[in-house]
C-alpha cells in the first residue's frame, strides 16, 4: 500500500484523459484517504499537455477548456 503519492503531470493527466496508466492511477487515487499532493504548477503543465494532445488530434479541440482547467493560457 502506498502511504502517500505525489501526483505529477503524467498521473494527473491519466485521471483526465485515457492513458496507458489510467486504470492503475485511478485505483491509487481512489485508495488515497486524503487530498492528492501535486506541484503548484500542475495545472499549467496539464494545460500544455492537453493542448499538445489537441494539436496531435488525440483529444477533441477545446477539451482542455472543457475539462475545467482555467489558466491564462486558455483564455
Amino acid at each position: 500500500m502506498v502511504k502517500s503519492a505525489y501526483w505529477d503531470t503524467s498521473s494527473g493527466l491519466a485521471l483526465y484523459v485515457p492513458e496507458a496508466i489510467t486504470a492503475q492511477t485511478a485505483a491509487v487515487a481512489l485508495a488515497e484517504n486524503k487530498a492528492l499532493t501535486s506541484s503548484v504548477i500542475l495545472e499549467y503543465e496539464m494545460t500544455f499537455a492537453l493542448t499538445a494532445k489537441e494539436a496531435r488530434n488525440e483529444i477533441a479541440v477545446g477539451a482542455a477548456r472543457f475539462l475545467g482547467l482555467k489558466t491564462q493560457f486558455l483564455q
